[in-house]
């Protein structure tokens, strides 16, 4: 079940998930889930389809776009400076330069296909807080108790 994505958004809030997936699921769960374990799951699902979200969102034209844009001094790559100035425009503070150049450029510069991962997992990330911060605790008690149909506080494989 997802809330607050373009897919759950389509179904008026929430997607049903598959039924052999959902069953499997459970059964590794030993069987069914609380409402912590409910929620934990809610919170992996939209985690993932923001990351799916962000892939299409970052097409390879736009990352191109962006990339010519930051790479100022039109070396083909994206240095520290550069990645400094291009960070707040992507909305993440500039003071991460240096963490976000190690974890994707081995700390020295960006090539094109390490400014589009940093560019997906940027989106991803921001998409993901997003959701998960209009993923109310009162809607996922209401889906929780919609699927907890004996009442018992927990969601059972069958």
């Amino acid at each position: 079940l997802v809330h607050n994505t373009p897919a759950g958004a389509a179904a008026g809030g929430w997607v049903r998930p598959d039924a052999p997936a959902a069953t499997a699921a459970l059964d590794r769960c030993g069987g069914g889930v609380n409402l912590d374990e409910f929620t934990a799951l809610v919170r992996d699902v939209v985690s993932y389809q923001e990351q799916q979200t962000a892939a299409g969102l970052a097409t390879p034209d736009r990352v191109e776009s962006a990339f010519r844009r930051f790479d100022t001094n039109i070396s083909g790559s994206i240095d520290a400076r550069e990645l400094a100035a291009a960070l707040p425009q992507m909305g993440i503070p500039g003071h991460h330069v240096q963490a976000a150049m190690t974890k994707y450029g081995q700390g020295k510069q960006l090539d094109r296909a390490e400014f589009a991962h940093l560019t997906r997992d940027l989106i991803a990330a921001q998409q993901t807080e997003a959701a998960l911060a209009a993923m109310t605790a009162e809607a996922c008690r209401t889906a929780f108790d919609r699927f907890d149909t004996d009442r018992s506080g927990s969601i059972d494989a069958r």
